[in-house]
């Protein structure tokens, strides 16, 4: 089983993240445990002062490394304003980190390619 450690920045991408790394898996892949990591403090605090402050940037390494502990094969960022902080702090951790802005394509040596599939939108 492949694991993977999301870091969220509002509890509104949980759901939907999860239900993307874990469903449309093909039967001879790999199952996929997402683990959830939340700090709702971080973007308000960006959108306040404008760019991200040493206390965000403190807080996401604190968070990198607790995903390292988890034994997590990798790290999805799911917060494109703080792409720029999880690009510094990935080199804190022994594993891949990425961010939710790079193309899904990148993943693809960690996670299987289906359970990458982008969701269809239902009209």
């Amino acid at each position: 089983m492949k694991k993977v450690a999301v870091i969220h920045t509002t509890p509104v991408t949980i759901p939907t993240l999860k239900k993307l790394l874990t469903e449309n898996r093909r039967p001879d892949e790999e199952e996929i445990e997402v683990i959830n990591f939340l700090d709702d403090s971080m973007l308000p605090e960006i959108n306040r002062l404008g760019h991200p402050s040493e206390g965000v940037k403190y807080r996401l390494n604190t968070l990198l490394l607790l995903c390292q502990t988890t034994g997590a094969d990798a790290v999805l960022c799911a917060c494109s304003s703080i792409g720029g902080l999880v690009e510094e702090g990935s080199s804190l951790v022994g594993i891949p980190v990425f961010r939710i802005d790079e193309p899904w394509r990148a993943l693809l040596p960690v996670i299987p390619a289906s359970g990458w599939r982008r969701p269809s939108i239902q009209r």
